[in-house]
Formats: C-alpha cells, sequence, structure tokens
C-alpha cells in the first residue's frame, strides 16, 4: 500500500521513517536515568527561579542569555544528593553532564512559562525533530 506521496505503508509493522535518524545515547548514564526518575530537576527548577521569574522577558531572551555553568549543576546535583538521595556518581557525571544541563536549563524554563518554556528551550536539541523539520522545507 502507499500514501497519497508515494511513500510506504507496511503491512503489520506500522509506518516507517523516510529518513532515518540514529538514537544519540552518547551522553546517557544510569546516573542521569537516576536523576530524572527523582523528581530533582522540578523541585531544583522550582526553587532556583523563585527569585529570578521575572530576569528574561520571554523563553527566546531565556535561551539566547542563561547557561548552565559547572556552579549551577554542582549546586543542583548536591540538592539532588541532598534532598532526593541521588548519590554522586562522578565518572557518569562527567559523562551526562551536557544532558543534566539541557534537562536543567528546559526544567528552569517549564517553571517560568510552562510547557511553552520547556519545549522552546528542549526542542532545539532534539535530532529527531529537527531532522523532520529539515525535510518538511
Amino acid at each position: 500500500f502507499k500514501t497519497l506521496k508515494g511513500r510506504f505503508v507496511y503491512g503489520g509493522g506500522g509506518i516507517q521513517p523516510d529518513v532515518f535518524v540514529p538514537f544519540d545515547s552518547s551522553g546517557t548514564s544510569f546516573y542521569l536515568t537516576s536523576l530524572q526518575f527523582s523528581g530533582a530537576f522540578t523541585a531544583f527548577s522550582f526553587d532556583y527561579v523563585s527569585a529570578k521569574r521575572n530576569v528574561w522577558k520571554d523563553a527566546k531572551s531565556f535561551n539566547e542569555q542563561f547557561i548552565v555553568d559547572e556552579i549551577l549543576s554542582r549546586k543542583f546535583i548536591s540538592f539532588a544528593a541532598k534532598d532526593f538521595k541521588v548519590a554522586l556518581n562522578e565518572k557518569e557525571y562527567q559523562h551526562s553532564k551536557k544532558n543534566i544541563a539541557k534537562i536543567l536549563k528546559a526544567e528552569i524554563a517549564r517553571q517560568i512559562w510552562t510547557e511553552e518554556g520547556f519545549y522552546r528551550t528542549i526542542n532545539p536539541l532534539d535530532n529527531e525533530l529537527n531532522a523532520a523539520l529539515k525535510e518538511l522545507k
């Protein structure tokens, strides 16, 4: 069976993507997964923005100006260890710190601008979404 645009729909297997985007697991670790499931990102972000809610006028300026540096990352992982009992694994932290920073930035944006802020921050980092948008142009 073919769609109106001539793309194949395979029986029993669902829809097969026209464009293959390999999954990038290079920055994942058990430590990162533990942080994500603990709720530490949300709790830390809530506390962090309580006094900074009016610093950025919109999600766009936040994305351009805000950087999760090593100091903020270390505050976060200390918070996660103390309040959420997610013990620091330094080796896995080093392996995942770019992803930790990305998620932390997106969660901080979520606390200020809800889902719009989160997705405006995280979507540009999504390889599959970017490949799909490129294909649609």
